[in-house]
């Protein structure tokens, strides 16, 4: 599992929310001189060949899951349906999507089932009592400015994501026995 605390999945992603996320994954490359994968999962597959472009023009060459990659890749484009658990189960670290851009976030639950460290933007209206309670457990953190600096430290410290991971999976735990 030391991949699975080196990858980073960018969830259900919307338009607007991949170049800041492959930014930031970038920054957090550097900063940790590489060994970081990225799961990209766009929330409609039919934008994978636009993300696939924001990605080449990093100098990233993603592999296409549409194409048969595996989610061993190291820059992984998830442009199928129906996978969203093999992507949580292969990160420690997941961004939300829909919660970089005015969309309201997607439900932190499905993350926190798999026990990833949960990272969303600021727009999270469609679950903000939930994203609330996480964020009272040290389940999830809101993407500060420098979102590359907050992947590096969570990327470099497994035993905190992975706390992070327990934290919400517990969280969902506990309110499902309620």
């Amino acid at each position: 599992p030391e991949t699975r605390a080196r990858t980073i999945l960018a969830a259900s992603t919307h338009e607007g929310e991949d170049a800041p996320i492959l930014d930031a994954f970038m920054a957090a490359r550097r900063a940790l001189g590489g060994g970081l994968r990225l799961i990209i999962a766009p929330r409609h597959p039919v934008r994978a060949d636009d993300v696939a472009a924001l990605m080449a023009q990093r100098g990233l060459a993603p592999a296409r899951r549409s194409a048969g990659a595996d989610e061993s890749a190291p820059v992984l484009l998830a442009d199928t349906m129906g996978e969203m658990g093999r992507w949580y189960d292969a990160a420690a670290i997941c961004i939300t999507g829909g919660s970089l851009v005015p969309k309201g976030g997607h439900t932190p639950w499905e993350p926190a089932a798999h026990g990833c460290a949960i990272l969303h933007g600021p727009h999270v209206s469609n679950f903000s009592e939930d994203y609330a309670l996480l964020h009272a457990v040290d389940g999830a953190e809101t993407l500060p400015q420098d979102a590359g600096a907050a992947l590096a430290r969570l990327a470099s410290d497994p035993v905190l994501a992975a706390q992070m991971g327990a934290n919400a999976r517990a969280l969902l735990l506990k309110r499902a026995g309620d």
